[in-house]
């Protein structure tokens, strides 16, 4: 076997093996604060701002989106700062499985906005959201699937002709993206816990084993 065959050997299963790993980089303080932010960005708009128009209600949502993605984004960057090489990739493979329907959502927005259809794209965006996260299942915590399953069901949900309405509801847009947050926050933070009482009885299984 020749060098480069090795290394390209070498290469693949450790690419296996970080993809068989949990990634851990979504934590359930930024997550939950995404869902907070929703959930009160829904009322607020639903009884402050009340909106006009789709395209006033779209652009509020893209807001709420935009701040929410800078927060994870920002936990995240923090997080990468301070990671060894393994673990950046790790972070970048858990990212990729994401980012792809992020970007349809966003060019569906852009394509749909201004269309008598825009006011589909809650529904859209449920709908994206929920195939990124089954699409990163392989590498998030257990559960997490359950949340892309929530998202896709309210997505389609939303498509169905009782949901259809001139001026989408600032509430729904609310509880569904607030509570897929929260829901998906306390699936983290129990794993949190377990990956640190995991790594207590690894630290006190190698002091019984020192001593």
């Amino acid at each position: 076997m020749r060098i480069e065959d090795a290394l390209e050997h070498l290469e693949t299963i450790h690419e296996q093996v970080l993809r068989s790993e949990t990634f851990r980089g979504y934590r359930a303080a930024s997550v939950g604060g995404t869902g907070v932010l929703a959930v009160v960005a829904g009322v607020f708009q639903n009884y402050v701002l009340e909106p006009k128009s789709v395209t006033e209600f779209i652009g509020y949502w893209i807001t709420i989106a935009a701040i929410a993605c800078c927060v994870i984004g920002f936990d995240l960057a923090m997080q990468i700062v301070r990671q060894g090489r393994s673990e950046r990739r790790r972070t970048w493979y858990a990212l990729r499985q994401l980012l792809p329907a992020l970007f349809v959502g966003a060019a569906l927005t852009a394509t749909l906005v201004d269309t008598v259809v825009a006011d589909r794209l809650p529904a859209i965006w449920a709908l994206c959201f929920g195939l990124g996260i089954v699409a990163s299942r392989p590498f998030l915590a257990a559960g997490l699937g359950y949340v892309g399953s929530f998202y896709l069901a309210v997505g389609a949900a939303l498509l169905l002709p009782p949901f259809h309405a001139t001026l989408p509801s600032p509430i729904v847009m609310g509880l569904v993206f607030g509570g897929g947050q929260l829901f998906a926050a306390m699936l983290f933070r129990r794993g949190e816990a377990i990956g640190t009482k995991r790594k207590e009885q690894d630290q006190g299984g190698w002091i019984r084993g020192s001593l």
